[in-house]
């Protein structure tokens, strides 16, 4: 199709070879569909696609051109295969109440698209691998999953209340800030790894849901505040790879083991496993942890192998047979810390400044209380 197309009826195009859209298609007159059958091509040549019902590509797409699909009453937008288009742009708008858009197969294989822009989505599926310089999530609802690795350059999230699940990982170069209201799941079993270079910020959304490596290169890592909880739903590494920082600003629930390595400072302000014990917390060494909260509770161990701050009066409780050793100093000012057994716990605190009060519970040896 070498021209624009216009009218509101339905257009399919069904061919195993290559369908060419060169010019605009709904730009004065929307289409009420467009659907392409599967086994071919789509060439998108023409900039722009704006309908009043649903988009479904079924073939393989290209872009020629940057590219904004539109549909203007609520339709779906869906990709039965893959997007590629070299450093294109592509925007999709489903107009924002209950359209939604997913795609199956893989976007930027090969070679990243330029900037993908999600607006006025009701919900949005990635099915496989995305890989594009900017992805932009915007003015929009439900929740945008990405079900395959997410590579960008930059990721831009607006304020608003909807919800964002990188579920298998990836890596995004530049400093990340969640600003959306909804909630922010990284990974969704152990075995996930997503690296920030520039960093992570997930401050402002309602909860953050962690599962396997969350990591940043030698940059902060700030997640949860009073009002952002962060919920552990598989085992989970935060880590700054080297030395950046960790701050985890707000209560910590899960029954999974958390483990948090930098070489920087480790910041614990909100109460961790009040709600739901975790069943393990270890730092590694060379750092400090600042014990900012008022209660640690796992059911197994809880090993801080680097210099603690208390910034609070503390209690640390495992539930069952374990250990909770500090392997460094603690720095404890004015504080008070207390530590609760339930049995064979064991504490080696090597020096603890001035004091350290409330011991309960049955403790094997080795034990060291006191000032040094």
């Amino acid at each position: 199709l070498g021209g624009t197309v216009n009218g509101a009826y339905a257009l399919t195009l069904n061919t195993i070879g290559t369908t060419t859209l060169s010019n605009t298609i709904g730009n004065s007159a929307a289409l009420t569909s467009i659907t392409t059958d599967s086994g071919g091509t789509v060439a998108i040549n023409g900039g722009s696609i704006r309908t009043t019902g649903s988009q479904t590509y079924n073939d393989a797409v290209t872009l020629g051109a940057n590219t904004t699909l539109t549909t203007t009453s609520n339709g779906n937008i869906s990709f039965g295969s893959s997007i590629s288009g070299s450093a294109k742009n592509l925007t999709l708008d489903t107009g924002l109440a209950s359209g939604t858009i997913s795609v199956t197969g893989t976007v930027g294989s090969g070679t990243a698209l330029g900037t993908l822009t999600i607006t006025k989505s009701g919900g949005t599926t990635f099915s496989s691998t995305v890989n594009a310089a900017t992805v932009t999530l915007t003015n929009t609802t439900g929740t945008i999953t990405f079900n395959g690795a997410l590579t960008a350059t930059t990721l831009n999230t607006a304020a608003a209340g909807y919800n964002v699940a990188i579920n298998a990982g990836g890596t995004i170069t530049n400093a990340v800030t969640f600003s959306n209201t909804g909630t922010v799941t990284l990974g969704d079993a152990s075995g996930d790894s997503v690296t920030f270079t520039g960093g992570v910020t997930a401050t402002d959304p309602s909860q953050v849901n962690l599962a396997g490596t969350v990591q940043s290169t030698n940059t902060a890592i700030s997640l949860g505040d009073s009002d952002t909880p962060v919920v552990l739903t598989a085992n989970t590494t935060l880590s700054g790879n080297t030395s950046g920082n960790i701050t985890l600003g707000g209560t910590v629930n899960g029954g999974f083991t958390l483990t948090l390595n930098t070489t920087g400072t480790t910041t614990l302000s909100g109460v961790i496993g009040g709600s739901n014990a975790l069943t393990s917390l270890t730092t590694n060494t060379g750092g400090t942890v600042a014990i900012n909260t008022t209660a640690i509770t796992t059911t197994g161990a809880q090993t801080f192998n680097e210099n603690a701050t208390l910034g609070a009066d503390v209690t640390l409780t495992s539930n069952s047979s374990g250990k909770a050793p500090m392997r460094k100093s603690v720095c404890a000012g004015n504080m008070v810390v207390s530590i609760k057994i339930s049995s064979g716990l064991i504490v080696n605190w090597y020096t603890i400044s001035p004091k350290l009060y409330a011991i309960s519970g049955s403790y094997v040896t080795p034990k060291t209380f006191g000032v040094r």
